[in-house]
C-alpha cells in the first residue's frame, strides 16, 4: 500500500520528479553500473506504459490523419535533418569541427523518444498523438537515419538499416502486444483509475534511463566544468531550435497538436542512433550525448505552465 501510494505520489509531481531524476543521474556516483544492463527492458517498458496509457481509439484515430502526420514526420525526419546539416556543411562548420556533423545527424535524425508519448501526458498534451508521431517516425528512421549517414558522414561510419528496422520492430510490436494481454487481463477501467500510479512508474524508469546516460558526466564534470556547462547550455540551444523549426513548420494548426510535434521534435532518441552507429563515436559526441540528456528531462517541466497558458490540457 505504501509503495502504490508513494507510485501516486510520484506521478502527481509529474514534470518535476522527471527533472529531478536526471540531477540524480548526475550526483549519484557509481549508481548507473546497477542499472545499465536493463537499458532495453527500461525502454521496452516505456513503450508498454505508453500503449496502455493511451485511448487505441483515439491513436487509431491520429494514424488515420495521413496527410498531416505524413507532412510532420516528413518535417521531423527529412526536412530538418537536411536543413541541419546542409547549413554546417555550407557555412564552413564542420569543416573546422567535422564532429559537428555526426552530433546533428545523431540529434535531428533521431525519432522522438520512447517516452515522448508519457511525457506528453504528464505535460497535459495529446499522448494519442505524440505515439502516432513516434509510430510514424520510428517506421521512417531505418530509411532516412542511414541514408543522411551516407550522405554526410565518412564512408567508414555506417547505419545498418536492418538491424534498426528488425530492433524497432521488437521493440513497437512487443510493447504493443504486452500492453493489449494487460488491458484485456485488468481491463481499461482499472488502468484508468491508475492513472497517477503509472505516471509515477514513468518517473521510476525515466530515473533509470537517467542513471544510465549520465554514468561519466560526474566524473567530467570535475575534470573540465568549462566544458561540460558549455556543451550542456549548446544542447538546450539546439532542443530550442528544433522547436521553433517545428513551430514554424506547423503554423496553422491547433496549438495544442504544434505543441505535441515542438516537444517530439526536441526531445529525440539519440540513444538509438547512437547504438546503431556502433564504436565510430568520438568522445565529444559521446559527451554531447550524455549532456543531450538534460533538456529531454528538463523541457517537459519548462513548458508545462505554457500548456497551461495554452489551454493544451487533454479534458
Amino acid at each position: 500500500m505504501i509503495a502504490v501510494r508513494l507510485l501516486a505520489w510520484l506521478g502527481s509531481q509529474g514534470t518535476r520528479a522527471i527533472a529531478l531524476s536526471c540531477v540524480f543521474g548526475v550526483i549519484i556516483p557509481g549508481a548507473s553500473g546497477y542499472v545499465r544492463p536493463f537499458l532495453t527492458e527500461t525502454i521496452f517498458l516505456l513503450l508498454t506504459l505508453a500503449f496502455l496509457q493511451v485511448d487505441i481509439e483515439r491513436l487509431k484515430s491520429r494514424l488515420g490523419e495521413r496527410a498531416r502526420i505524413g507532412r510532420w514526420v516528413f518535417w521531423m525526419m527529412a526536412g530538418m535533418p537536411l536543413l541541419v546539416c546542409l547549413g554546417l556543411k555550407f557555412s564552413g562548420i564542420a569543416a573546422i569541427m567535422p564532429e559537428t556533423l555526426m552530433i546533428a545527424i545523431i540529434v535531428a535524425a533521431a525519432p522522438p523518444l520512447m517516452s515522448a508519448p508519457a511525457i506528453a501526458t504528464l505535460v497535459g498534451l495529446d499522448g494519442a498523438l505524440s505515439l502516432a508521431l513516434l509510430i510514424a517516425c520510428m517506421v521512417l528512421t531505418p530509411l532516412t537515419a542511414p541514408l543522411l549517414a551516407s550522405l554526410f558522414l565518412p564512408a567508414e561510419i555506417a547505419l545498418d538499416p536492418i538491424a534498426l528496422i528488425l530492433r524497432l520492430s521488437l521493440l513497437l510490436g512487443g510493447s504493443f502486444a504486452l500492453a493489449q494481454i494487460i488491458r484485456r487481463v485488468v481491463g481499461q477501467p482499472r488502468i484508468s483509475s491508475v492513472r497517477l500510479e503509472l505516471s509515477g512508474l514513468n518517473v521510476i524508469l525515466l530515473t533509470v534511463f537517467a542513471l544510465i546516460a549520465m554514468d561519466s558526466v560526474r566524473a567530467r564534470l570535475v575534470e573540465n566544468p568549462v566544458q561540460v556547462l558549455s556543451l550542456t547550455a549548446l544542447t538546450f540551444l539546439v532542443a530550442f531550435a528544433q522547436m521553433g523549426l517545428a513551430t514554424l513548420a506547423t503554423i496553422g494548426d491547433a496549438p495544442r497538436e504544434r505543441m505535441v510535434l515542438a516537444l517530439a521534435a526536441g526531445t529525440r532518441n539519440m540513444g538509438l542512433v547512437v547504438a546503431a552507429l556502433g564504436d565510430n563515436i568520438p568522445d565529444p559526441v559521446w559527451l554531447y550525448f550524455a549532456l543531450g540528456q538534460f533538456p529531454i528531462y528538463f523541457l517537459p517541466w519548462m513548458l508545462q505552465p505554457l500548456v497551461r497558458r495554452l489551454g493544451a490540457a487533454e479534458p
